[in-house]
């Protein structure tokens, strides 16, 4: 599996250092080292709970950081939205929304910026 660059392990280590209030083990870096070894992967949550905010909702939008930080530092990645037929709310008020997000080209890891 690819290495990956030092600056996108420490933002994804304080993505799950500020979840870390939250029930569950750290997903994140499993959910990225997923992506690069399946080259697609699904990730959604609940949007909204009334005034509550709902874990998976905190999960995909650090996610959501987490790909763009990714980006930025030259991994392509293809984020398509899933449309749900469903758009009814869950038991708690708030709606699933997902994205599929697909990686195309990763950047060279030169060793001193990898683990």
């Amino acid at each position: 599996m690819q290495t990956l660059p030092l600056a996108l392990q420490k933002y994804i280590a304080t993505r799950e250092k500020r979840l870390s209030d939250e029930p569950g083990p750290d997903v994140l870096m499993p959910v990225f080292k997923k992506l690069l070894s399946h080259g697609r992967i699904e990730v959604g949550g609940i949007s909204t709970c009334g005034k509550y905010v709902d874990p998976s909702w905190r999960q995909f939008t650090a996610w959501n950081e987490i790909v763009t930080k990714a980006q930025k530092l030259g991994f392509k990645i293809t984020v398509t939205r899933v449309q749900h037929k469903n758009k009814s709310p869950t038991t708690c008020g708030g709606w699933w929304e997902s994205n599929i997000y697909e990686i195309e080209k990763t950047p060279q890891i030169h060793p001193q910026n990898a683990d």
